[in-house]
């Protein structure tokens, strides 16, 4: 996940706001992000 987020020069707070949008809800934040990317929580 982290590589293709880099990738688009996206930071982890736009991934969340992107993965809201397209889910149609409030439920993803930065924090959530950073834990899916280092193994501590699966997506």
């Amino acid at each position: 996940m982290r590589d293709l987020r880099t990738a688009l020069g996206w930071s982890q707070s736009r991934l969340a706001t992107e993965l809201c949008e397209v889910a149609g809800r409030d439920t993803v934040n930065r924090e959530m992000i950073s834990r899916w990317e280092h193994g501590r929580r699966c997506p």
